[in-house]
């Protein structure tokens, strides 16, 4: 089959051949690579490993930063919803716990113990507001309450992370 430049491109369905471009087939150079191909990548991947704590910090500050606009939007209704929050007790300790849980988050002061207190948050949330609507969490709104739960179980084994004021209370 002849393409627009000239190449002819081999079909899989006429000779068994996928991918094949007039040269050389992608298990020649590209997938699968060879054990030499997958060390060096590998090692590039292990090189990472040293950015660790640094890509930690940043997962904790973004992760708190959106956490707090969420607190934020219940308590001042900034940045505006179309649908204000009706501070009841419930909604105000859920406002409450992710706007300063989450300004302390960002500043990574006493990151575990808040972390735990978000994770549980998270997890009545979900099983409160969503999981009555659908079982499943896309259906019902409730991926990003799970993904808020995990990530902040995850900051309670990890810890802070780089850029952390719990690293200057405990050096």
């Amino acid at each position: 089959m002849k393409g627009q430049t000239g190449e002819y491109f081999q079909s899989p369905i006429v000779d068994g051949m996928p991918w094949e471009v007039n040269g050389p087939l992608p298990s020649d150079n590209l997938w699968p690579v060879g054990k030499r191909q997958m060390e060096s990548f590998m090692k590039l991947f292990e090189s990472l490993a040293k950015y660790q704590p640094q890509v930690l910090g940043v997962l904790r500050i973004m992760t708190a930063l959106q956490f707090i606009e969420h607190g934020s939007q219940k308590l001042f209704n900034f940045p505006i919803s179309d649908q204000p929050h009706a501070l009841t007790g419930l909604t105000l300790t859920a406002a409450i716990l992710e706007f300063a849980g989450g300004i302390l988050l960002a500043l990574g002061l006493f990151t575990r113990p808040v972390a735990f207190l978000l994770a549980g948050e998270m997890a009545i949330a979900y099983f409160m507001a969503h999981m009555p609507r659908d079982f499943f969490p896309i259906n019902n709104g409730g991926d990003l309450a799970i993904s808020f739960c995990f990530i902040f179980l995850y900051l309670v084994f990890a810890g802070a992370g780089a850029f952390a004021l719990d690293n200057r209370r405990s050096a």
